[in-house]
């Protein structure tokens, strides 16, 4: 009985260790263009493949996957990259360097705690330079992705005034307080006067009343 559930277990350590071996043999990868075998070692080439998986009479995308690029040459050095994900659904593009002695064997696959080749359909390599029909050197524009820093305005050339920049709003509201200081000044010393004026006014018509009352007063012994 002991020797029945040791034999189980491992046969069944064995399956899920070939699962995803299995999983992935489907796996087709397609070049766009195959890679040049003469191409120097340090060229960066851009590199395009398609991943597909069979599905009965069709094909289906394979996508959102760590698809791998991988270029060994003659010494066994190699090259690894991942690929990114493009508008068309399965299809990946790469940026790579090519090993320093060259390009003698291609390896695409999906990246994980072991590396997964899959199965490269058509040519992945071709004798001879980089051609029309093969991979293209990297387009050094790719490097105008990185952002770069603000240009500061030019100085002015001697001999030029410079340019004085207009006030902003914010500066023309700091200087308006100072004719709204001559205005309301102005408008107290009206005030002022204009009281004064009218404390003078008041005075004169006490004393002109009081006067009448004297000369007019019937009671009032005369010489009084």
């Amino acid at each position: 009985m002991r020797s029945l559930v040791m034999i189980t277990l491992a046969a069944i350590l064995v399956l899920a260790q070939a699962a995803p071996v299995l999983a992935k043999e489907g796996l087709e990868a397609r070049f766009d263009a195959p890679i040049a075998r003469d191409t120097p070692g340090g060229t960066e080439l851009e590199v395009g493949m398609r991943v597909t998986v069979p599905d009965g009479d069709t094909v289906r995308p394979v996508e959102g996957s760590p698809i791998y690029l991988r270029l060994i040459g003659p010494d066994g050095s190699s090259t690894w990259q991942l690929g990114r994900e493009g508008r068309v659904s399965g299809h990946y593009t790469m940026r790579i360097l090519v090993p320093a002695g060259g390009v003698s064997r291609v390896e695409a696959g999906i990246h994980g705690t072991t590396d997964l080749p899959i199965t490269i359909v058509g040519d992945a390599l071709v004798a001879g330079g980089i051609t029309k029909g093969t991979a293209q050197v990297a387009p050094a524009a790719a490097a105008a992705l990185t952002p770069l820093p603000r240009a500061s305005a030019p100085a002015p050339v001697t001999g030029e005034a410079p340019v004085v920049p207009a006030a902003s709003p914010a500066a023309i509201g700091d200087a308006a307080p100072v004719p709204w200081l001559l205005v309301i000044g102005a408008a107290l010393l009206a005030v002022l006067a204009l009281g004064a004026g009218a404390v003078g006014v008041a005075r004169r018509g006490r004393h002109g009343v009081g006067a009448g009352r004297r000369v007019a007063d019937p009671h009032r012994a005369p010489g009084a």
